[in-house]
């Protein structure tokens, strides 16, 4: 079966948790997606002239899109497609469409288009809610597997998340996206529910000044990468006690030794033994031959993750207004 031909309009490319979804989507091999360098100005420019984001951040979401999609940028239209939209601002969309030989068309403006018309050349057009609902639908493991990461990369908490989706025009494929994490939330055999911060790289796409704030210019590290705590047990660890730079363990070379450590207990008044009070001289300290050294001699005990500054993550793709 061959996989669909997606033709992304450019109010999906403008919200951030749908475009994250199908670009994602498109970059785990659900299905190809297409665009042309039109789309991509529209909807960045709408994101500037809006304040959501600055120009050389809508210049950074753009070449990270393309760099996760990048057989995605198709050339213009050379079709006449005035007679396939309502409203002539999305001809060239239409257009572009036919010539990539898309067989849908997703969109938050179903209305700009003549549904008929297109169906007749092998499109259909659909809303970008119904089509992600269609795709969690058809390819349910490919789209746990892409919620995994993209919720991996989120900054923010589960409710957030899911409602960034809700926020943008995506209600139906939101309630999925709750079902979907619910159900990795509870699984006691699989434990897969990630946390924020837990996937490798998604297509996290730059984001202005949206409601889900992030630094802009770099990949998100994985955890224990380089800027990021390493996880316990990584390199650098804490030393376990007893080893070098820790307190020693009671016994250990440099501390009071145990009662009757090195030999049995000499018999009162014997050899080695406190003289009784008055006799030649003080009481020598407990375990003589030296004074317990304080806890740590011998250096500073290495904070865990040793080597690494527990920095967080220096930014990374994040997203603009959902």
């Amino acid at each position: 079966m061959s996989k669909d031909i997606v033709f992304i309009d450019a109010d999906a490319l403008y919200r951030r948790a749908p475009s994250l979804a199908v670009v994602g989507g498109a970059e785990s091999g659900l299905y190809e997606l297409r665009f042309t360098e039109k789309v991509m100005d529209e909807a960045h420019k709408a994101l500037v002239k809006e304040g959501v984001m600055d120009q050389n951040q809508a210049d950074n979401r753009a070449n990270a899109i393309q760099r996760h999609v990048p057989d995605a940028l198709s050339p213009p239209g050379k079709e006449p497609a005035e007679n396939l939209v309502n409203d002539q601002g999305d001809a060239h969309v239409a257009s572009a469409a036919i010539d990539a030989k898309a067989n849908k068309i997703i969109t938050f403006n179903v209305k700009d288009y003549k549904a008929n018309e297109l169906k007749e050349r092998g499109i259909q057009v659909m809303n970008v809610d119904d089509f992600l609902c269609d795709v969690a639908e058809k390819n349910p493991e490919g789209v746990k597997a892409l919620l995994q990461k993209m919720y991996g990369n989120a900054r923010a908490g589960f409710e957030k998340f899911v409602k960034g989706f809700e926020k943008s025009g995506c209600p139906e494929f939101a309630k999925k996206v709750a079902a979907i994490l619910d159900d990795l939330r509870s699984d006691p055999v699989e434990k897969k529910f990630p946390q924020p911060g837990d996937a490798e790289q998604s297509p996290e796409l730059p984001e202005g000044k949206g409601e889900l704030k992030a630094q802009v210019g770099a990949a998100v590290p994985t955890p224990g990468g380089e800027g990021t705590p390493p996880k316990p047990g990584g390199e650098g660890p804490a030393p376990k006690a007893g080893g070098e730079g820790t307190p020693p363990k009671p016994g250990g070379e440099g501390t009071s030794p145990k009662p009757g450590a090195g030999g049995p207990a000499p018999k009162a008044g014997g050899e080695g033994t406190p003289p009784k009070p008055g006799a030649g001289g003080p009481a020598p300290k407990a375990g003589g031959g030296g004074t317990a050294p304080k806890p740590g001699a011998g250096g500073p005990a290495p904070k865990a993750g040793g080597g690494a500054n527990p920095a967080g993550p220096k930014g990374g793709f994040g997203g603009g207004k959902p």
